[in-house]
């Protein structure tokens, strides 16, 4: 019934990475969280802007290497027009100047890809509407 809906919003969550395997591994972890959706996916900067632009997630979750360019271009392009959305960084860069120039471009957080996967999750959890008890 229309209007009358009281499911709980699902978080929206867009995954850029240049590896498929990484996606897949990133969208199996994601979509095993409650009320969460993995909206889309990208390898390349332009496909990620394209992309996050149509499905205006709640978060990204975005790779600093990508097939056309680098995740700083996506990140200096889609921030500005959708501040409210949550970018989470990934790299194999993990250098506390790279962080920086993440975060200036309107990163939230920025995580090394090699061993601070697993903690996405606790970030996802944290951009889902929260429920009283």
């Amino acid at each position: 019934m229309q209007g009358m809906n009281t499911a709980q919003h699902s978080t929206k969550v867009y995954i850029v990475d240049d590896s498929i395997v990484i996606r897949e591994r990133l969208v199996e972890m994601i979509e095993a969280m409650p009320n969460v959706e993995v909206v889309g996916q990208a390898e390349s900067a332009q496909a990620a802007i394209d992309g996050i632009h149509d499905t205006n997630p709640d978060c990204v979750v975005l790779d600093m290497q990508l097939l056309d360019s680098n995740g700083l271009t996506v990140l200096r392009e889609v921030h500005p027009t959708l501040p409210q959305v949550m970018f989470v960084v990934l790299t194999n860069h993990a250098s506390t100047q790279y962080c920086r120039l993440c975060m200036e471009a309107g990163a939230s957080y920025f995580f090394d890809k090699t061993s601070d996967t697993d903690r996405i999750r606790d970030v996802i959890a944290s951009v889902m509407p929260q429920t009283t008890h």
